[in-house]
C-alpha cells in the first residue's frame, strides 16, 4: 500500500512539475529579455528540470523536460526555435546527469554546466544552420559568461526548492 501511495505521489508531483515548467517556459517565451544577444534567457523553466533530476533522476527529468520543450516550442514558438531548444535540452540534461552521477556534484554545479552546455550546443546548431562558424568568435565567450551566471542563479533557486519539495515528498 505504501509503495502505491508513493507512486501516486510521485506521478502527481511529476505532473505538477511538468505543468509548472510549461507555464514558466510560456512566460519566458512571451516576455523575452533583450540584451542584444539572440537567444539569451534566464531559463526559469530549467528550475523544474534541475529539481526533477535531483529528486527523481534522469528518466523523470528527461520526460518532464521534453514535454516542456515540445509543448512550449510547438505552442509559443517557431520551428527553428524548437530545434535550438531540443538540441540544447538533450545535451544539457545529459551533461547534468554526468556531473550528478559520475562526478558527484551538487545541484548548483550541475545547473551551471547544464546552462553552459545548452548555450554551446545552440551555438553549434546556429553555426551549422547558418553555415557560419564566425558566430563562435562573436557570441561564445559572452554566452558562456551568461550561462555561468544564470546557471548559478537557477541552481541556487533549484536547491532551495528541492529541499522544500524533498521534505514534502518524504513525509
Amino acid at each position: 500500500m505504501e509503495k502505491s501511495k508513493n507512486k501516486i505521489k510521485r506521478l502527481a508531483l511529476n505532473a505538477a512539475l511538468a505543468s509548472l515548467a510549461i507555464i514558466m517556459g510560456y512566460i519566458e517565451a512571451v516576455i523575452p529579455i533583450n540584451i542584444g544577444i539572440p537567444g539569451i534567457k534566464i531559463g526559469f523553466a530549467n528550475i523544474v528540470t534541475v529539481i526533477a533530476i535531483s529528486l527523481f533522476g534522469f528518466a523523470d527529468a528527461f520526460v518532464i523536460g521534453l514535454v516542456r520543450v515540445l509543448t512550449v516550442g510547438l505552442l509559443f514558438s517557431n520551428f527553428s526555435m524548437l530545434v535550438f531548444s531540443i538540441g540544447g535540452f538533450l545535451i544539457s540534461i545529459a551533461v547534468m546527469q554526468f556531473f550528478k552521477l559520475l562526478l558527484k556534484r551538487g545541484i548548483i554545479v550541475c545547473s551551471m554546466f547544464g546552462a553552459i552546455s545548452h548555450n554551446v550546443t545552440q551555438i553549434i546548431i546556429a553555426s551549422i544552420i547558418m553555415d557560419n562558424f564566425y558566430i563562435w568568435k562573436k557570441y561564445l565567450a559572452v554566452l558562456i559568461m551568461v550561462a555561468v551566471l544564470t546557471g548559478i542563479l537557477i541552481g541556487t533557486i533549484s536547491f532551495v526548492c528541492y529541499k522544500t519539495i524533498k521534505k514534502y515528498f518524504n513525509s
